[in-house]
């Protein structure tokens, strides 16, 4: 690439050239601008507010930059130890210590292990932090020590974004400092008390998640706090909160401009007491603007009319005075029934396509059987039974990122066109293909199908092969599909029923980043030998195991001489 040294890019300050670099992800600015020119790559060299995001990325590119970055130039940095880049973490920490990141201001760590968050954590109290997030399934219910430094973290006076999504730990076991300067907290919280006490010692909180709370008859439990004027927005998500002790707990939030509930309260109840809710906003919650909600019953044998059920938000309060639409859908297979505002959507919410599908909305008037649906990310998807008919010209889901297809024996005529309508299918990140089917190899009757759904789904990163029909796990034969997989996809599941099929995926794959191998037998769980077995053939690269799987992450990308260690 050549540009010409007169060219006004050329003569731009430094500070301006910089305001640009932050709107760029750290491999463009790496692979691309640094090589444009030697004034360029000083740029670059001095440039110190690089985000650098290692989830999702493979082990060559994660040795690329790495190597280029100084961490002295890193101000926000996201590690992960997920299926796409298994003990990434661990290898991390072999090669740098987090202290030696002396303008860190963000950290972000993903599936992290609980020995390794220790040794983060000792580093952290060190650090001048002002955003910390912590996801971790780890369970840390009886681990004092992580709970204790948690503790002392909530109080370094630079923080002021805290997201802990752990599940065992529990808002109640963290001493919130009373010096702390956080603004913006995300939290497991599963008791009345534990949430008072989170608005009483945080008097800088603007922003609060809670997840997990637990207040069906709490209202006795709630203590005599000076209301928390300064929370402006708040979140209850994956909860058991009845109406009634909800509005007590709003009476402690009177300033709030924006509330989301986030399957948090039963329908059934929200409805009953919707007048109730009225009478609340104008009279305590006169500021709040933003009013999001995503509630969801299932299972039941009998629902109201649709529009019995939205009947309620259409009164002037909701549709003028506030503008608060609402949408109702309501699937009989399986039995569901949602509310939702336009603007909400649950990132965990599996949608089960089905033909029987009545909607409302009190937002247009239009009525439809095949309504556009927004608000779903998760999509999964029967070809047995056939998609209907007269679908409209515009995707029903626009907005899918996560597609599950369950496969028959034989591809459906039609099917791929179908889906095409139904979905945007370009929005799909990841995608999983389950055999039901009776067939010994069902994967391999589908794969020229499966071949032109990859063409048309072409920014897919993450395929899952599953086997879940007779046969729980897929055949050499199914394997050859593997070769077919495109360029695009960096990280693989697939289901295997012995070790040695490991190697056949590895010599099939165009490309790898990382493979999440699945042992669908009881009898042949994956055990350390397999390991030792499987480096023999390809080499060094990190992992992580459980007794039924083995998440390998690369150090080449591409497969390579046996014996080879690099």
């Amino acid at each position: 690439m050549s540009v010409e040294q007169d060219s006004s890019f050329f003569r731009l300050p430094p500070e301006v050239v910089f305001y640009i670099f932050r709107h760029l992800d750290a491999q463009t600015i790496v692979r691309s601008v640094r090589l444009v020119c030697k004034q360029f790559s000083t740029f670059v060299n001095t440039y110190d507010q690089f985000n650098l995001h290692l989830n999702s990325i493979s082990k060559p590119e994660f040795h690329y930059l790495c190597n280029l970055i100084r961490p002295n130039q890193v101000k926000s940095l996201t590690l992960s130890n997920d299926a796409e880049t298994p003990g990434q973490i661990e290898y991390f920490l072999s090669c740098f210590r987090l202290k030696q990141y002396t303008q860190l201001r963000s950290l972000t760590l993903l599936e992290i292990d609980q020995c390794y968050l220790h040794v983060i954590l000792k580093d952290v109290l060190n650090m001048r932090l002002e955003k910390l997030i912590i996801i971790s399934k780890e369970d840390l219910s009886t681990d004092d020590a992580i709970a204790n430094d948690l503790s002392m973290v909530t109080s370094l006076p630079t923080l002021w974004k805290f997201c802990l999504d752990v599940m065992t730990l529990d808002a109640s076991r963290i001493t919130l400092s009373p010096l702390s300067m956080i603004q913006h907290l995300e939290i497991h919280c599963q008791s009345v008390s534990a949430y008072c006490e989170i608005l009483h010692r945080l008097p800088h909180l603007q922003i609060l998640v809670v997840e997990q709370l637990l207040a069906i008859n709490s209202i006795n439990s709630i203590p005599d706090l000076k209301p928390a004027c300064q929370l402006s927005s708040l979140t209850f998500k994956y909860s058991s909160i009845n109406m009634n002790t909800l509005q007590a707990l709003l009476l402690l939030t009177p300033t709030l401009n924006h509330l989301y509930l986030l399957r948090c309260v039963n329908l059934h109840d929200f409805i009953l007491h919707i007048s109730e809710w009225q009478l609340l906003v104008e009279s305590t919650l006169s500021l709040l603007i933003k009013f999001e909600f995503f509630l969801v019953e299932t299972g039941q044998l009998f629902f109201p009319s649709v529009e019995h059920v939205i009947a309620p938000f259409q009164t002037p309060f909701w549709t003028e005075v506030k503008r608060w639409y609402a949408i109702c859908d309501y699937t009989t297979h399986p039995l569901s029934l949602i509310v939702h505002s336009p603007s909400a959507h649950d990132p965990k919410f599996e949608y089960i396509f089905y033909s029987k599908h009545i909607s409302r909305s009190t937002s247009t008037p239009i009525i439809s059987n095949v309504p556009i649906m927004n608000h779903i990310r998760i999509l999964r998807l029967d070809l047995s039974t056939g998609i209907p008919a007269g679908l409209p010209y515009t995707s029903v889901f626009p907005n899918i990122e996560w597609l599950i297809l369950q496969l028959p024996d034989i591809w459906p005529p039609g099917s791929l066109r179908s889906l095409s309508t139904l979905i945007n299918l370009p929005s799909v990140t990841k995608l999983t293909l389950e055999m039901t089917g009776s067939s010994e190899h069902p994967l391999k009757m589908l794969h020229y199908d499966v071949a032109l759904l990859l063409k048309l789904a072409h920014n897919v990163r993450c395929l899952y092969l599953l086997g879940t029909g007779n046969s729980r796990c897929l055949s050499n034969y199914d394997l050859d599909v593997c070769s077919e997989i495109p360029e695009n996809v960096k990280h693989l599941t697939v289901s295997i029923s012995m070790a040695y099929q490991m190697n056949l995926v590895v010599e099939k794959l165009k490309y790898r980043s990382s493979i999440n191998f699945l042992c669908t037998q009881s009898y042949h769980p994956v055990e350390e030998i397999y390991l030792k077995w499987f480096k023999d053939d390809n080499g060094s690269y990190s992992y992580r195991l459980t007794g039924t799987s083995l998440s390998v992450w690369f150090d080449k990308m591409k497969p390579t001489t046996k014996h080879s260690v690099y």
